[in-house]
């Protein structure tokens, strides 16, 4: 199960989305201590991901990040059920990892023109806690 997000994220704030993010991906079996080149190797399918793909509310003392579904999106590797699928936000300009999110397993065909939709999420970004 992953959930994850990046330095820049932790550092420079959810606004990295907008500013760097240019893809999301369906992804299977990523962890935290991939490399991006690594990460990019288990893409099962990625589209193109803007600025406009992500909006930012209050949710009560939190950040809401809400992302967007992206539908018919072309399968370029196959998923079986055991597979820990998430949805991986991330730059192929300065190849970083933003944000990964866990999604509900299943397989994933990839034949001729097999496609798949990555489903809407939201990310809440949570106010400091005393300790």
């Amino acid at each position: 199960m992953a959930f994850f997000t990046s330095n820049d994220f932790k550092q420079f704030g959810a606004n990295i989305l907008k500013t760097d993010a240019n893809a999301i991906a369906l992804v299977k079996g990523v962890v935290k201590a991939d490399s991006y080149a690594t990460a990019i190797s288990k893409i099962v399918a990625s589209t193109t991901f803007a600025a406009a793909d992500v909006s930012f509310a209050a949710n009560g003392q939190d950040l809401r990040a809400t992302f967007v579904a992206k539908s018919g999106v072309a399968v370029t590797a196959a998923a079986i059920i055991t597979d820990d699928l998430s949805v991986m936000v991330y730059s192929t300009t300065s190849q970083k990892i933003h944000l990964c999110q866990d999604v509900t397993d299943r397989a994933i065909t990839n034949g001729a023109g097999d496609k798949v939709d990555i489903p809407a999420f939201t990310y809440d970004i949570k106010d400091p806690v005393a300790a």
